[in-house]
Formats: structure tokens, C-alpha cells, sequence
């Protein structure tokens, strides 16, 4: 057959489809449909097309310009092609109708996003940014991590893109934390090059490229994760993994809220994923654990300081359980707490122990002592023999053994009671660990004596109560000068009320202070609302939820109240030493009282109660500063909301331990007797703290300071970049 019969033979048969099409078109009526354009580079924007089953692709893309141009949307007339279904699906043709794309069916809705057009395939290169666990956490959105100036070609296998990552990524001195000996790397994309799957990568748009250590056919199994890892960090780490899967196998519906939660952090989708896939199907592959413990390492080396684990970076993941509790723990005892803003900020390492005295005090992740063991029906964290964080099982009926699992020493079945033949067995652990000074981060001893606020049998540094008025007076403005800056103020002074206790609240809870606090409040009669007890989510409830409607102010009649319960508080606890105090806020004098102030005063000096006063909005404060005067308290009058907000901001307003000793005046005659002047009257004026025990120890000169901290460094982070720099120099 010539070439030319071909091509009349070819065009024979685009000649009779194309007769066939008109004919189906002549004889059919158009179906109506609506079709939603999404327009990818303004999402906020989206259009409405009415159209039939005759219309072409060409015909719609005119429709969307003229569209787009009546409400002022610009469209580049060169540079969209339509896609179904997201900015990603299949590209369309102009010459095609609804009907030969959508056949027979007739959806109500159909998505087609208007999106950029695909590059010419005859591009070379492809621009990346290299995506790590590393770099997505110090970065607030991956697109501000820098895209490599140096482009892939489009032809490049899987083999050469990791080659070149290897050198550029992981090989950059002071970039990324140096990987194992013989590692490799996961790239996300899974295909042989960027040409098979139609990837591009311009400078103003670049691949996004996500890359995780793995370790490739190293028989050291302290590295198989793709770089450096104790046997004990190994242990820690998949231990929690462990008991994160269990717990959420028994709340599912908590799912959902731990994968959000994982992305705040990490940043990275694939993090992500793979939690996603371990919780759903009860267990880990092998792949994803490495990318997970990827992501954990990084998020250690920014929390963990270095004194915690002998600063060894290798032992990094040893601080798996605190970051875990840190993550996790209000979603799984479903105490949720949202995250402001985008992304979940890691806390800096001088905020490690506080972190510790969390996950010691968390139902999943805090560590159980061996004699806790003994007869202990459900799971928990425990160590092993031989010192290996492991999980704890026991299903609890007569026939089933305890038992104890690591990734390390595998199972451990242990006795009935193990708890005397377990703690034996790590003595010779725990001595080596204090040698080592890292048995801190796992010690139950620790644990049990930062739970004493919850024991009836230990003793509370000090029991709180929160004295508000709620009259109808604290509803009035405090004044436009009040925020300051020339800002508008719409606040009352109840509102920030409110704002203040609740803060006190939240950072009492947050600092884990060994407190107890209740709450009294005070209009036309004084009434206690919360009991004084640990916060919980009770206590927060009932402080949101009161309203300021009374028409009177039953000032020292609250303050009498707050007595009588701190002192039946006390008898509870009659072995402390516990300190008793009242915050009181008002903004006005008493107005209805039986009690009068110099009966007020006496009771709270007698029983060594200390009143900490703050009045906004009104200078009548005499009489409650003379209270504070007498029975060594604190006395605010704030005159903006800096001020105001400044005092919950204060160590020794929270933590009365944190105070000077504390100087009760004599009772002398109340009438002639001046109040207390105000405290903190600028924000540079603070309340003394009790001197540090080392304040007032001996110095050595900067230099000897600096060579010897050289090894000591907090910032494992630094170290590990620092090590990375120096193998290169070699």
C-alpha cells in the first residue's frame, strides 16, 4: 500500500467519526448539566457553568474567560488547559464534548479546575527542593526551603537522583546530621525518572522531593534506620510506637486528631501517611518505621538536651517517651488541646524536664517501676532486664503469662508477681545509668514523687484560692488608653479578669506546680464555685462560664468564704507544710459585707494566709492593700493591660516557693494604719524572687568556661551538624 493511500485511508476514517458525531449530535437532545470551575491559583474563587452534552472543551474554556473577565478574574489567554476532577487529574481536550468525556452519565456536579498548562516536554531540567524531616521542621511551609541551584536532568534514573542527593543533601557540611556508614535514601516518588511520570521543577515552581535515611545492607543493626542509633534508642522509640497503635486501636475515633497532630509537627506529609497506614493496620513495615523514626530523631535533636543522654547523639531517640507524651498525650486522654496557627512549635531544650514531669504524670507513656508490675492487669511502659524501655502486657485472665517486648530482646515472660526478680536484675543498670548520669530520663523514683500532688498521703506546696467579683460594675470599659499603641479598647474589665486567671490556671497546669486551687466569686453574696482540688477540666469550666450580673460586692464576706476553706484544706493535709493563699479581684470597695476589713485581716493573719490583691479600673483600694500589707501579700493596681497581663507572667506570683521570705506586719490599729503601695507600678519594676542557691558561688574566667562547655553543648542539633563538618574536613 503507498503512503499516500494511507493517508486518504486515515483521513477516510477521521472523516465518517467525525460524520458519526455530527449525526448523534443532530439526532439527540443535549442534556443540560452544571459544571464548578475551580481556579487553582485563587482558591477563593469558583464559577458555575451551564452547559450541554454538545458543548466542547474549547466552547468551555471561552465560557470560563468571558466569565472570569465579568467579575474582574484575570485568565492568561495562553496558559490554562482543563483538568477533571483536581489541579492534577486528566488533561482535556479542546475538540471534545461533555458527552464524549462524561458519556451517559449525568452528574449533578462536576469539578474542573482551570490549572497551568504542562511544560514542553522538551525541557532538560528539572529544579528540586530537597525535602527532609530536618528541613521541613525548620522551615514554617516547605516552599521557604531553598529550591538546589544546580538542576536534575529529565532523563536521570532513581539511581542518579539519590546519587546526587547523597552528594548534595547529606554530603553538605553543616546541612543535615551525618548518616551511617553505607546508608541510602528513600525518594518519595518511586519512579525510574522524572520523565516517565511527566515531573517538572522550574525555579519559580520546583519538585518537591522528600528524602529519608535508610540503611542499605548494614549488618550493624545500630544502624538501621539509616544513621547512628543506640540499641536503647531503638528500644524507646519503637516501644512508644508500639503503645501509640494500641491505645489507638482501643479509640479509633482518636485517629484523626493523632495524624493532625503529626503534621503540625513534622511538617511532612509522608510522616503523616505513614502513621496513618501503621495505626490502621495495627503494625509498622519496615519502610515506614524508618521514616517515622527519621522524623523523631530530628524532633529530638531540637528537645533532648545532650545532658540527659551522656551527649551522645547516637542516644537521641532515648527521649522517644517524653516526645511522645509531648505529641500525644491530650489527644489519647481525650483532653484535647487545638494548636493555634499552622504548625505545632517544638519546645527548646531548657524545657525538657518540665516535659519529663508531663509524660511522668501521662496514663500511655509514663514509666511503670517494676514493683508496679505485680498484679497490674492492663499494658504500660517498664524496662526490661536487661534495661530496654519495653511494653507491658497482661490480658488478665488466669491462663495468660505478663510479659514484657522490646525491639530488641524480643518478648521477656515474666512471673506472676515480677516486680522483686525484675528490680534485682537492673540494679546493675540503674548504678552504670547513674554513673552515666542518664537515668534521670527513665527514673519511676522521679515519676512517683511528681505525682505526690494526687496522693492524699504526700504533701501540697500550697493550696489556692481565686477570689472574683462578678458584680455588675465589672462590666464597665476600662478606656481607650488601656491596650496602649493607640489601640481601641472594646474590653471590660471582667473580660480581662478572665483572661487573667485563666492564664494562672493554664500555667499552674503547665509548670506542674504541686498545687491545689479553688474558686470563689462574690456579687451580692460570696459563693464558692469550684472546690479547692488539682485543676482539671471542671474548675477551667466553671471559671469561663461566670458572668458579672450582681448589683453589690460582698468583698471581705469572700475573703472570709476563702478562709474557712483554706483552713479545712489544710487539716486534710495536716503533715505539710503547705502555704495558703487568696488571688482576690475587684475593682471596687466592699458594699455589702458582714464581715468588716479589720475582722478580715485578723482571721487571714492568724491562720498565715496570704492575700495577693489586684484592683483595676477604680483607685478604691485601701482597704484590700492593707490586708496584703499585713499578711505579706501582693498588692497590683494595674493601669494597663500590660501591666495587668505582666503579674500572671511572674515566677513568684505563680509559685509562692519562688517568693522572698514572706513579712507578715503586726497587727496594729487598723483605722490610723496605710495601705500597702503598689507593686509593680512600671513593667521594669518586679517583685524579688528568692535568691538561686549558686548565686552567690565562685567564677571561672570566659575562656576556661568556653573550652570546657566545648563538649557540653545543650543543642545536640549543633553538635551533630558540627560532626557532620568535621568528617568532611578529614
Amino acid at each position: 500500500m503507498s503512503k499516500r493511500r494511507l493517508s486518504n485511508a486515515s483521513s477516510d476514517t477521521l472523516a465518517l467519526e467525525g460524520e458519526a458525531r455530527s449525526s448523534r449530535l443532530r439526532t439527540v437532545s443535549p442534556q443540560r448539566t452544571r459544571i464548578v470551575v475551580n481556579l487553582d491559583d485563587q482558591t477563593s474563587t469558583k464559577l458555575i457553568m451551564p452547559v450541554t452534552s454538545a458543548t466542547t472543551i474549547n466552547d468551555l474554556q471561552s465560557s470560563i474567560f468571558n466569565r472570569a473577565e465579568r467579575i474582574q478574574v484575570k485568565l492568561p489567554k495562553d496558559g490554562i488547559v482543563l483538568r477533571l476532577g483536581d489541579e492534577d487529574g486528566p488533561i482535556t481536550f479542546s475538540e471534545d464534548t461533555i458527552e464524549d468525556i462524561f458519556g451517559d452519565a449525568d452528574p449533578k456536579l462536576i469539578w474542573v479546575t482551570a490549572a497551568p498548562k504542562v511544560p514542553d516536554r522538551g525541557a532538560e531540567f528539572v529544579y528540586v527542593q530537597w525535602i527532609t524531616p530536618g528541613r521541613a521542621l525548620d522551615h514554617l511551609s516547605l516552599s521557604d526551603i531553598q529550591v538546589d541551584r544546580d538542576p536534575l536532568t529529565r532523563g536521570m534514573t532513581v539511581n542518579e537522583i539519590i546519587a546526587a542527593a547523597k552528594n548534595r543533601v547529606f554530603g553538605a557540611a553543616g546541612d543535615e546530621v551525618t548518616p551511617a556508614p553505607g546508608f541510602n535514601i528513600v525518594w518519595a516518588l518511586e519512579t525510574d525518572t522524572p520523565e516517565k511520570l511527566g515531573l517538572n521543577g522550574s525555579l519559580e515552581s520546583p519538585l518537591n522531593t522528600f528524602l529519608v535515611l535508610i540503611s542499605e545492607d548494614n549488618p550493624n543493626r545500630n544502624s538501621r534506620y539509616g544513621f547512628r542509633c543506640s540499641l536503647r534508642s531503638m528500644a524507646t522509640f519503637e516501644t512508644c510506637l508500639k503503645v501509640l497503635i494500641s491505645a489507638a486501636n482501643f479509640c479509633p475515633y482518636l485517629i484523626p486528631r493523632l495524624l493532625e497532630r503529626m503534621m503540625l509537627v513534622t511538617n511532612i506529609g509522608e510522616a503523616r501517611n505513614c502513621l496513618e497506614s501503621s495505626l490502621r493496620m495495627m503494625a509498622v513495615p519496615e519502610e515506614k518505621k524508618t521514616i517515622l523514626a527519621n522524623c523523631f530523631r530530628e524532633i529530638a535533636l531540637r528537645m533532648v538536651p545532650g545532658a540527659f543522654i551522656g551527649h551522645k547523639i547516637e542516644s537521641v531517640l532515648e527521649g522517644s517517651r517524653q516526645i511522645f507524651a509531648w505529641m500525644f498525650r491530650d489527644i489519647l486522654e481525650e483532653d484535647f488541646k487545638p494548636v493555634k496557627g499552622k504548625r505545632m512549635p517544638i519546645p527548646a531544650t531548657d524545657d525538657f524536664r518540665n516535659i519529663i514531669n508531663v509524660c511522668n504524670s501521662s496514663q500511655h507513656f509514663r514509666m511503670l517501676s517494676p514493683l508496679q508490675l505485680d498484679g497490674r492487669e492492663n499494658s504500660g511502659i517498664s524496662l526490661s532486664k536487661t534495661g530496654y524501655v519495653s511494653h507491658y502486657t497482661q490480658n488478665g485472665d488466669e491462663t495468660s503469662e505478663p510479659r514484657l517486648e522490646n525491639a530488641i530482646t524480643g518478648f521477656e515472660t515474666l512471673q506472676s508477681r515480677p516486680g522483686q526478680s525484675l528490680l534485682k536484675a537492673l540494679q546493675s543498670v540503674i548504678s552504670q545509668r547513674r554513673i552515666e548520669v542518664t537515668w534521670e530520663i527513665d527514673d519511676w523514683e522521679r515519676i512517683e514523687s511528681s505525682s505526690s500532688a494526687t496522693d492524699p498521703s504526700s504533701g501540697l506546696d500550697e493550696a489556692i484560692v481565686i477570689c472574683l467579683d462578678k458584680s455588675i460594675s465589672m462590666q464597665a470599659s476600662l478606656g481607650n488608653n488601656w491596650i496602649g499603641n493607640g489601640q481601641i479598647n472594646t474590653l471590660n474589665r471582667f473580660d480581662e479578669a478572665k483572661q487573667v486567671f485563666q492564664n494562672v490556671v493554664s500555667r499552674l497546669s503547665a509548670y506542674h506546680l504541686n498545687v491545689h486551687v479553688g474558686l470563689v466569686t462574690f456579687g451580692s453574696k460570696a459563693e464558692q464555685e469550684a472546690q479547692i482540688s488539682p485543676i482539671g477540666k471542671e474548675f477551667k469550666n466553671k471559671l469561663e462560664n461566670i458572668q458579672a450580673t450582681d448589683h453589690r460586692t460582698s468583698l471581705f464576706d469572700a475573703l472570709s468564704v476563702a478562709h474557712s476553706r483554706l483552713v479545712s484544706h489544710q487539716e486534710l493535709y495536716h503533715e505539710s507544710r503547705m502555704k495558703l493563699r487568696i488571688i482576690a479581684l475587684t475593682d471596687g470597695e466592699d458594699k455589702s459585707s458582714v464581715f468588716t476589713a479589720e475582722e478580715t485581716r485578723e482571721m487571714l493573719y492568724n491562720d498565715d494566709i496570704v492575700l495577693d490583691s489586684i484592683v483595676i479600673g477604680s483607685s478604691s483600694s485601701e482597704d484590700l492593700f492593707k490586708i496584703s500589707k499585713y499578711t505579706g501579700g501582693y498588692a497590683f493596681k494595674p493601669t494597663s493591660r500590660m501591666l495587668l497581663f505582666q503579674t500572671f507572667l511572674l515566677e513568684p506570683f505563680l509559685d509562692i516557693l519562688a517568693r522572698s521570705d514572706i513579712v507578715k506586719i503586726p497587727l496594729d490599729d487598723y483605722d490610723t494604719s496605710l495601705p500597702k503601695e503598689a507593686d509593680m507600678t512600671t513593667i521594669h519594676d518586679f517583685p524579688p524572687c528568692r535568691p538561686h542557691q549558686l548565686q552567690d558561688g565562685g567564677f571561672v574566667s570566659l575562656d576556661a568556661a568556653t573550652r570546657k562547655l566545648a563538649g557540653k553543648s545543650s543543642s545536640l542539633l549543633e553538635i551533630s551538624r558540627m560532626s557532620g563538618f568535621r568528617r568532611s574536613c578529614q
